[in-house]
């Protein structure tokens, strides 16, 4: 999964533990926006835009996305709305990340067969062309289903193309052990066992034969 690494985008469905993805659950529009203030690292906020997140947990993230100017509402044109409870869709996401990336080029447009007429026509058309959606009928891939609600995979499969992550393998058997190794490992610890890789590469094949801990005995 190209989130839990690296920029610490998604952190899980299942607080405080987060050892869970959920990965067919629908994401909100409030946690679209967690998802792109963490990946774009924004800090402006605008004091209080919107009138329907108060008392949210993602309230101070719809707050720096409208900042960024991401996001303009939910109820067009007055937008004084968020509605972060809502399942965000496929066209949504389509003109978020194109606020939030900058994307401009659409190619030759009418992309996909599906979303004539949509709002989001142009969005989608760009997201397209920046290789950051394929479509949402493969192998053929000449829909986009605008109105379709996003998925959590689908929400990590968009956003590490965008971001041009790389997905790493699993460092443990499971995505659990590989999550609280890395919650153990804190940045001051995790630099120096990168440093000592780098300095001293006869001694990687450690990381495969020694468990975390041990690990860390042999490098200090």
């Amino acid at each position: 999964m190209g989130l839990g690494w690296g920029p610490q985008i998604a952190r899980g469905c299942n607080p405080p533990v987060n050892d869970k993805y959920c990965p067919e659950d629908m994401v909100s529009r409030g946690q679209m926006a967690a998802f792109l203030v963490r990946a774009l690292n924004l800090t402006g906020r605008l004091d209080d835009p919107f009138t329907d997140d108060d008392g949210s947990v993602f309230e101070a993230s719809i707050e720096k996305l409208a900042a960024a100017g991401v996001t303009r509402g939910c109820n067009p044109p007055a937008n004084h709305l968020f509605c972060p409870n809502d399942p965000v869709t496929r066209g949504q996401m389509a003109a978020l990340l194109v606020r939030a990336m900058g994307y401009a080029d659409s190619g030759e447009g009418d992309l996909f067969a599906d979303d004539d007429g949509s709002v989001f026509e142009a969005n989608i058309d760009k997201l397209g062309t920046a290789g950051v959606t394929r479509g949402c009928n493969p192998p053929v891939n000449d829909m986009f289903c605008p109105d379709a609600p996003v998925l959590c995979d689908q929400m990590a499969s968009f956003l590490t193309r965008a971001l041009g992550l790389t997905p790493r393998s699993s460092c443990f058997a499971t995505a659990s052990s590989c999550h609280r190794f890395h919650r153990w490992m804190r940045p001051p610890l995790r630099r120096r066992l990168l440093l000592r890789r780098h300095c001293r590469p006869w001694m990687t094949w450690l990381g495969t034969a020694l468990s975390g801990r041990a690990m860390w005995d042999v490098y200090r």
